[in-house]
C-alpha cells in the first residue's frame, strides 16, 4: 500500500493525507507542550518531507519526539 492508496475509513483522503494531518497535529501539540502556551500552527516549522514516500519516517520521528516531550513534563505543570 502506498501514499497514494485511498484509506477505507475515509475514501477521499490518500494514506499520505492521513499521515501529513496526523504528523501535523502531532507537532502542533508539540509546540503547545514546548512553549507551556498557545502556539499558532503558522509558526510552527513543521518540516513536512517534499516526497510523500518519506512521510512515514517524518511521522514516526514527530511522535517520538511528542512522546519524549510529554513524558518530561510534569501533570501538573502550568500550560
Amino acid at each position: 500500500m502506498g501514499p497514494r492508496a485511498r484509506v477505507p475509513a475515509t475514501p477521499a483522503w490518500t494514506w499520505a493525507r492521513l499521515v501529513s494531518h496526523t504528523g501535523t497535529t502531532h507537532r502542533g501539540v508539540l509546540g503547545v507542550a514546548e512553549a507551556r502556551a498557545f502556539v499558532s500552527p503558522a509558526d510552527l516549522d513543521l518540516a513536512l518531507p517534499a516526497a510523500e514516500d518519506d512521510y512515514p519516517d517524518w511521522f514516526a520521528a514527530g511522535a517520538v519526539q511528542l512522546v519524549e516531550t510529554l513524558r518530561g513534563i510534569e501533570p501538573d505543570a502550568d500550560m
